[in-house]
């Protein structure tokens, strides 16, 4: 009796293991194996796409919001302190009592430089390079402001010490200050531009893409099983889940490419503009400083003219429409708006015009004029008639090169405020795109996959 049941029990056992080894060619093992595979790869899409749109929601919103505002930020800095140099020389050269507008634009610039230098210090992270920057800045600017206000004092007293005191000044601005404000516009720089690649890369999205189109490949050979092994054509749950799968791959599709289109129109037509405007600027209002500290010299500073000069060309090339203003123009043609550069350039031209007359006079050593006949030297063509004792300080376009200036400086910041509101616009639209797809994306997996596995139960419960 005792062998029998073992004999039995042994049968069985044996039954039962070939009942599981044999479970998966049945109709019903195929089923449940298809089932867990296709809800795997539903989850798999899942995670992929919503990781990647999370990914390139982050790129673009560093782009819009984290790395280019804090571009404009590191750019102001050497923008203003630019200016404040060139302001600080023209001024200086009238000579006298100062023009008010003119002091009160250096200090709004020393002001507003501090004031940002101060705003990128708290976020800079951890970039050693760029905090050394700051504190190289906060340290020196006191320094330098000292000695614009020393040089003011002793120039309004007549005294020619106030020269060299202002030389001390606007080396230390050239060499010491504007290199470390160079610094945090290329860590900014650098910083927008792993933003936007964050939020334009093509790797993860093909990942994206393969595995969309990998779960759709095999719910469509399931379906294609199912209608050949049980007779029934269409199985709605997996239908639908095929539905909602296909929606979600467009979707994504749909959402990254518009996304990287905004983005690729956000750099081409904004932050390159801004980029390309803000560095002719600079060059420009180096330009201006230069030229002043040679008519200060009385001609006799040769350096400081060639640095006018290749500033000069850098801006505008040798006739004013090359250089980067040049390049910006042709970044301006994708826009379909050109007038802002071309005026631009007008004025730029009517400056290159006064620059070489100014060299000129100091060649021939006209500094100052001569009343008879009446002829206006080099100082009067740079800053007006207040340089040779005319109170009334006319100082008009095209016949003075300070105003030339100003409204050069205007056109690049009408140009670059245009230009960042283009790429406002556009990251704007950026960052739109994606903005549903962290949460539509895995509830439409999530859908997809709880489908999946009921419209294969239905099947798989016919068989027991």
């Amino acid at each position: 009796m005792t062998t029998a049941t073992s004999a039995r029990s042994t049968a069985v056992g044996r039954a039962r293991l070939r009942s599981v080894w044999q479970w998966p060619t049945t109709t019903p093992g195929r089923l449940s194996a298809a089932s867990f595979v296709l809800v795997l790869a539903t989850v798999a899409f899942g995670a992929a796409a919503t990781g990647e749109a999370a990914a390139r929601r982050h790129g673009a919103d560093e782009v819009a919001s984290g790395a280019e505002p804090l571009l404009v930020e590191a750019t102001g800095v050497y923008s203003s302190l630019s200016d404040a140099d060139a302001t600080a020389t023209t001024t200086f050269l009238t000579g006298g009592l100062e023009p008010h507008d003119r002091t009160q634009r250096y200090l709004d610039d020393v002001r507003t430089a501090s004031g940002r230098v101060a705003a990128l210090s708290q976020e800079v992270g951890s970039s050693p390079h760029a905090r050394d920057a700051i504190q190289a800045i906060a340290e020196k600017l006191p320094i330098y402001t000292g000695l614009i206000e020393t040089a003011r004092a002793d120039n309004a007293q007549g005294f020619p010490v106030g020269a060299a005191y202002l030389r001390d000044a606007s080396t230390m601005m050239q060499d010491e200050i504007l290199p470390r404000a160079l610094v945090l516009y290329e860590t900014e720089a650098s910083r927008l531009d792993d933003a936007y690649r964050a939020g334009t890369s093509t790797g993860a999205s093909a990942i994206v893409v393969a595995t969309g189109l990998a779960l759709l490949a095999l719910l469509l050979a399931v379906q294609v099983y199912l209608a050949r092994h049980t007779h029934r054509l269409v199985n709605v749950p997996l239908l639908a889940a095929t539905v909602v799968v296909i929606a979600a791959v467009t979707w994504v599709l749909v959402g990254f490419g518009l996304e990287r289109r905004d983005l690729a129109d956000a750099q081409r037509s904004g932050s390159d503009s801004v980029q390309l405007l803000s560095a002719a600027r600079i060059n420009a209002l180096h330009a201006e400083s230069s030229g002043n500290l040679v008519l200060v010299a009385r001609g006799r500073d040769v350096a400081d003219q060639a640095a006018a000069d290749a500033a000069l060309v850098k801006v505008g090339g040798s006739d004013g429409r090359g250089g980067l203003l040049g390049e910006a123009r042709a970044v301006a043609e994708r826009t379909g708006s050109t007038s802002g550069i071309d005026a631009l350039m007008a004025d730029l031209r009517t400056y290159l015009t006064l620059h070489a007359q100014i060299k000129q006079d100091e060649s021939d050593g006209n500094f100052n004029g001569t009343t008879v006949p009446v002829t206006p030297g080099a100082v009067e063509r740079a800053v007006g008639d207040r340089a040779v004792g005319n109170r009334a300080g006319r100082c008009e376009p095209p016949d003075c090169q300070a105003a030339v200036a100003d409204q050069v400086d205007a056109g690049f910041q009408r140009e670059i405020a245009a230009a960042q509101g283009r790429f406002d616009r556009s990251a704007s639209t950026a960052t739109s795109a994606l903005a549903r797809a962290w949460l539509a994306v895995p509830l439409a997996a999530l859908l997809a996959a709880i489908l999946v596995a009921y419209g294969l139960q239905l099947r798989i419960k016919e068989y027991r």
